[in-house]
């Protein structure tokens, strides 16, 4: 019996470490990427408020959600130097293919 109380409590401390992780990936895009502290669209569909950072082809990153705000998708992400959010017409390349916003929790 405590053999396997144990292997369940593995089982389920490795699935919520996964699950805090998120979906790691690289940035797909041929261009620049901008990250912004929030996810607050203009009416447009662009982001109102200042830039944090910017990543480039192949950057490393973590989405660990996603979110709609007004009508338009963001990932919520963290990166080498910091972590914001990107629009998710964004490409991200992951092991198991393009991230999608199913493959990832909502905020």
């Amino acid at each position: 019996m405590r053999r396997k109380t144990a292997k369940l409590t593995l089982i389920a401390a490795s699935a919520l470490v996964l699950c805090a992780c998120g979906v790691d990936g690289k940035i797909g895009d041929y261009g620049d990427t901008t990250v912004y502290s929030e996810p607050k669209p203009n009416s447009n569909g662009g982001v109102s408020n200042d830039p944090v950072g910017t990543l480039t082809t192949l950057s490393k990153v973590t989405v660990s959600c996603y979110t709609k705000v007004n009508g338009f998708g963001f990932y919520k992400i963290s990166y080498s130097g910091g972590s914001g959010y990107i629009d998710d017409s964004t490409s991200i390349m992951s092991d198991d293919g393009e991230v999608r916003p199913a493959k990832v929790p909502k905020c």
